[in-house]
């Protein structure tokens, strides 16, 4: 009892609670007592359980206690229910789990809690025991989808059930019934197997057995093609009879590649057949090779190849028709009726009737043959029919004789209406009998032509007595055909002038409309390129954080060996094992004490080189296995290359050779060695000095790409520095800002714009997700799909889904063909996922479970791409396409069309080409500074090799002329290192390079050459664009370059400790002394010979070491 002078709290019968009755935060608004209620019951479910027990009983009710162990008992039928944690509600609710029960029965439900006992007497619970008669059908397949109905007793009981056949769940189609269960079988196994029905705690199987059997096989299908329309009968054979009688259903599924689906079901012809009709296919501008069609059997899909949907017949009207749609025709017959259309014999089974009577035919593709059946057939025919439908109809109205009795009072009481009605009618078909006697005259007859659920009305026939010949309509016509041609003849000598007048007025309208528009459109791009000229990319210095470079190790790998063929690739993989993995020897041992003696090492590179066969390739693999060798010993390198560089240049002056071609080209092991001697000792100066300008004109180049347009495909930009590779189409796109969730939840932001492609998004959100990281360490697209998270709505994955074909091409879609709908969208990286539980967006459709477009091919010039479906065999005979991005390749414009076109002259880009040069010109500029630097950062090896030039001019009486010397030095500096890096910077960095970059890296580099050049080519105005482009710049960077070599002459000479300390390259040397060694195997008996003479010593060495290393060296790890 409660307090209510204290407390003022009370039992509430609204809410069966005990609440303040005023000032709480809860009180109570309904009947209230001091005395609260004792233990009820209001309710329990469900009624009824199996014997077996388990079933979970609800039971609700008022004062059920605050716990579950105020409740002390609780029987259902006289047997326990044990109380379950779960589902209990304080004082209101409580559940129990049933006891098993030997026998059927019902009793009441008893609850006790340790302060009250309720009894609830109605409605009582009763134990049942469920059974099952029989499983329908017996057998399925074992790719599942078929429907079991399983009959029995007292199936609606308890609350939990499951079908389970062979060790598969069977899912639950519909609530079951007293007597009836459905389900629909998943993947079963084959084999017999009996049902299993557990409700509850209950299992009971049924006493007939279900067999699983493999799928059917498709044996044969009588035709491969239909129409839009559809409704084409097909033949489906399969070949296992007892596999087929397993099947439930059978369906044939069109599928269009813009996702529209026709489906018909099919039905049993036979033990092993099945015939089907070909469903509709309403998809506009749908080519024959753009259907898939399978055959849905149960869950099983049996994809048909080579099928084909043909666009629908057409048929046009018969020839020679009459004013009012009638052709005549001779009652007697005897000629034939050509009916012309098209499309005609695609599909075999047209049809052609004539009145309703079928007439055989000859078909073509673009006429029908047939001969009209005579007046008297046709009538015998009509009479025949009548009679047909006369019978029938007389056996429908037997059957229904007895209903018409019931119903006869009624008719009776209605008769007098009918009468009027009737009296109207014949009224009426009086008057279109009058109206149109034709029309409903038995001499007309309609010509029909049929294809599947195709139709379609030729025209009609209209039999007469008249002459075949048809010469008194011809006497008619001739008259009237004749004033028409004068009248027209007439009308255009009168009108000729006035005409040529209107149309010479209508051109230069047409002229000038054209010319306004394309002025516009060339003062628009004026304007824009003015503006990005006047306003310039952000600062680049603020972006560079940590430049990503690259170990030494890597570097000198890259620039050792730069190729990506096989055969690259495995001598290192060879040369990157561990020193400890790698057996040296004696044979290697003594080998590599030789290419210590620098006499054995020149003669050893003579040999070679003598050998027209040793082509350049060789001689690159040579040096670098070399420089492997030595770098332990850089001055040992050093005395070697200048030493094998003095004999290359007497040989080059020998053969009365330009001097200024020295060291043009890399003909030599010298050449190479040099190579990758100034690598080697500029390293650290690339990593303090012109590294970072390096990276920062990479950066600007990349930042200036990505804020315009950028084609996937033909790697065109509208930023581009190069006028080749400069997008010429006016691109309509907007930039838009977005945040993008990373997959571990953090937010970045983002720039993307409207036209760029799903990967060019991708690329810029893994970007933007790992800021300055190096490009090793960013994942790769291929490894995450972009979701977009729509606000309010479900979030959807952005996926590359392909455009259809038109006219052979087939366009990427960008991002604004996925119809963003936030200014600020947000997009989330999820884990790369074949099958997502979100749903897709796309302009078209989801896209197909087959790869589609899985090969590619670059074509030069065009950059047109090759694209083809082979992912089976069945797609091999698919027609292959091109793909375009942005603009399609090689659309060339006509003179004709030159006021029409799209595309403007390459002239009025050149504004463009500016605004880019203007907008990259301090980091070109950054980029001389840094190379062309002051003396006191020069590194010494440049003056070493200045200084040794020098001395060969000197040495062959050329040092008179100034131009020699600069050419050899920019031959071997400029060309052979500096140009190296800047086409190449991944060698130094770890980024990632793209054709687009390429293409304007290559104008620095080109402009880089020319500035380092003696010649001075004079321009004109039709000098290529790239050139006229740096032509104001050129002679400030060759005054630069002229400073540099000439503060570098002035240098004092250095010492070489310039070569101590340097790194080794990081490769093995071991395996490199045995490549050196199969090469010097191959030429021992030339090399014998040039070292007999001079060196008895070496030769001796070499004699005593090279027979049996010919064995050792190719078994080497």
């Amino acid at each position: 009892r409660a307090n209510s002078m204290l407390r003022q709290c009370g039992w509430c019968g609204e809410t069966s609670k005990c609440l303040l009755q005023f000032g709480g935060y809860e009180i109570c608004d309904g009947s209230y007592s001091n005395v609260c209620v004792g233990l009820s019951i209001e309710s329990f479910e469900p009624k009824h359980g199996p014997v077996e027990g388990g079933t979970m009983v609800t039971i609700r009710g008022s004062n059920l206690g605050s716990r579950t162990s105020d409740i002390t008992s609780i029987k259902i039928a006289g047997l326990p229910c044990e109380v379950q944690a779960e589902g209990f509600e304080v004082s209101r609710t409580v559940v129990c789990k049933t006891s098993p029960s030997s026998t059927p029965k019902h009793g009441v439900l008893e609850v006790e809690t340790s302060g009250d006992r309720h009894i609830f007497p109605q409605p009582l619970f009763t134990y049942k025991r469920y059974k099952v008669h029989d499983v329908s059908p017996r057998c399925g397949i074992v790719a599942g989808g078929t429907q079991l109905t399983v009959a029995g007793e007292e199936l609606n009981i308890g609350v939990s059930m499951s079908v389970i056949v062979g060790g598969t769940m069977c899912d639950l189609k519909e609530t079951p019934t007293q007597k009836e269960v459905q389900c629909t079988i998943r993947n079963p196994v084959v084999g017999t197997t009996r049902l299993q029905l557990n409700i509850d705690e209950g299992l009971v199987s049924s006493p007939t057995s279900y067999e699983v059997v493999p799928n059917p096989r498709l044996g044969s299908l009588s035709a491969a093609s239909s129409i839009k329309s559809g409704g084409i009968p097909l033949e489906v054979e399969f070949r296992d009879e007892d596999r087929v009688e397993c099947v439930q259903s059978l369906r044939l599924l069109l599928q269009s590649v813009s996702r529209v689906n026709g489906e018909e079901e099919c039905y049993r012809s036979g033990a092993k057949r099945y015939t089907c009709r070909t469903p509709s296919l309403r998809v506009e501008n749908a080519s024959a090779d753009s259907v898939e069609a399978h055959l849905l059997v149960d869950n099983h899909v049996i994809r048909l190849d080579h099928f084909t949907v043909h666009e629908d017949p057409v048929m046009e009207p018969i020839n020679n028709t009459d004013t009012d749609g009638y052709i005549e025709w001779p009652v007697s017959g005897g000629r034939e009726l050509v009916l012309n259309g098209r499309n005609l014999n695609r599909v075999p089974g047209i049809e052609v009737s004539i009145g309703g009577m079928p007439v055989s035919i000859k078909v073509t593709m673009d006429h029908i043959v047939l001969t009209p059946p005579t007046f008297n057939q046709l009538k015998e025919y009509r009479a025949r029919v009548k009679k047909e439908q006369a019978a029938a109809a007389r056996n429908q109205r037997d059957t229904s004789r007895s209903k018409r009795e019931i119903s006869r009072s009624k008719r009776d009481t209605s008769r007098s209406k009918r009468d009027e009605s009737r009296s109207k009618r014949d009224e009426s078909r009086d008057a279109r009998e009058t109206a149109g006697e034709r029309e409903s005259s038995e001499y007309s007859a309609v010509v029909n032509v049929r294809l599947g659920l195709w139709e379609s009305t030729a025209g009609r026939l209209y039999y007469t007595n008249a002459n075949a010949g048809g010469v008194p309509y011809v006497a008619i016509i001739i008259p009237i055909a004749g004033f028409i041609v004068l009248v027209v003849v007439l009308s255009y000598v009168g009108m000729k002038y006035h005409r040529s007048q209107k149309t010479h007025r209508r051109t230069l309208k047409t002229v000038r409309m054209h010319m306004e528009k394309l002025e516009m459109r060339v003062a628009n791009e004026c304007k824009d390129a003015f503006t990005a000229l006047q306003t310039h990319l952000t600062d680049m210095q603020g972006d560079v954080a940590d430049i990503p470079f690259r170990p030494f190790s890597d570097f000198m790998t890259n620039v050792l060996f730069p190729g990506s063929e096989t055969e690259t690739r495995d001598l290192l993989a060879k040369l990157s094992a561990p020193s400890s993995k790698v057996v040296e020897t004696p044979a290697i041992a003594q080998f590599r004490r030789l290419l210590r003696e620098k006499e054995f090492l020149q003669k050893f590179v003579e040999v070679v080189e003598a050998d027209p066969n040793f082509d350049v390739a060789n001689k690159c693999k040579m040096a670098s296995l070399l420089v492997i060798v030595i770098s332990s010993d850089m001055t040992y390198l050093t005395e070697v290359l200048f030493s094998l560089m003095e004999k290359l240049i007497d040989k080059f002056l020998a053969k009365k050779n330009h001097p200024q071609l020295l060291l043009r080209r890399t003909e030599s092991v010298a050449d190479k060695l040099l190579t990758h001697w100034l690598n080697y000792c500029c390293y650290h100066y690339l990593i303090n000095h012109a590294g970072k300008s390096i990276f920062t004109l990479f950066s600007a180049i990349k930042s200036s790409l990505d804020l315009g347009p950028q084609d996937e495909i033909t790697f065109e930009a509208k930023s581009s520095l190069n006028n080749e590779k400069m997008l010429r189409e006016t691109i309509e796109f907007k930039a838009i800002s977005g945040i993008v969730r990373d997959l571990n939840k953090f937010e970045h932001p983002v720039t993307l714009l409207t036209c760029d492609s799903l990967k060019q998004c991708k690329r810029k959100v893994i970007e933007a997700v790992h800021r300055n990281k190096p490009a090793s360490q960013i994942p790769s697209i291929d490894s995450f799909d972009l979701m977009y998270i729509r606000s309010g709505n479900t979030p959807v994955i952005l996926r590359e889904n392909h455009a259809p074909i038109v006219e052979g091409w087939r366009k990427l879609n960008t991002l604004s063909d996925y119809k963003l709908e936030d200014s600020c969208p947000v997009f989330a990286m999820i884990p790369l996922s074949g099958d997502s539980e979100h749903s897709s967006l796309s302009p078209q459709a989801e896209r197909r479970k087959t790869s589609f477009l899985t090969t590619k091919r670059y074509r030069s010039k065009g950059n047109l791409i090759t694209a083809g479906m082979n992912t089976s065999e069945s797609e091999k005979s698919d027609e292959r396409h091109q793909v375009y991005h942005l603009v399609k390749p090689n659309q060339d414009i006509s003179e004709t069309d030159t006021l029409l076109c799209t595309k403007m002259m390459s002239e009025v880009f050149l504004t463009r080409l500016l605004s880019t040069k203007g907008t990259l010109q301090p980091y070109v500029d950054d980029l001389f500074d840094s190379v062309f630097m002051s003396r006191d950062k020069v590194p010494p090896c440049i003056k070493y090799l200045f200084e040794f030039l020098e001395r060969q001019a000197h040495r062959h009486n050329l040092i008179h002329n100034q131009a020699y010397i600069h050419t050899w030095k920019n031959n071997s500096l400029s060309l052979r290192f500096w140009m190296n890096i800047l086409k190449n910077p991944h060698f130094l960095l770890d980024i990632a390079q793209t054709p687009t970059i390429d293409s304007s890296l290559n104008i620095v580099c080109g402009v880089f050459m020319d500035s380092c050049s003696t010649s001075d080519k004079g321009l004109t105005k039709d000098s290529p664009i790239n050139k006229l482009l740096y032509a104001k710049d050129i002679p400030r960077y060759k005054k630069q370059v002229q400073i540099h070599y000439e503060q570098v002459s002035s240098l004092a000479r250095p010492s070489l400790d310039f070569l101590y300390g340097l790194p080794p390259t990081g490769l093995n040397s071991t395996v490199a002394v045995s490549e050196l060694l199969d090469i010097a195997s191959q030429y021992h008996k030339q090399l014998q010979s040039l070292l007999l003479p001079d060196s008895p010593s070496l030769n001796l060495r070499f004699t005593s070491l090279i027979d049996p290393s010919l064995q050792t060296a190719h078994n080497m790890a």
